[in-house]
């Protein structure tokens, strides 16, 4: 079981999510890419924190 707790990342397993759903009891798998975020943007905690720290969200 060693073996398969920690195991370096690959790069090509940084470009995608995989994503597993319980359907009529079914376990599906499937990947999809990662969602590209604008570098220039503010992050979502920095920009959306204040409205719910003051309530008004």
């Amino acid at each position: 079981m060693s073996d398969c707790r920690v195991r370096k990342e690959r790069d090509a397993e940084r470009q995608e999510q995989i994503v597993v759903r319980l359907d009529d009891n079914v376990m599906k798998i499937r990947t999809r890419p990662n969602r590209t975020l604008d570098k220039r943007a503010k992050s979502f905690f920095e920009r959306d924190w204040p409205a719910w720290r003051t309530g008004h969200v």
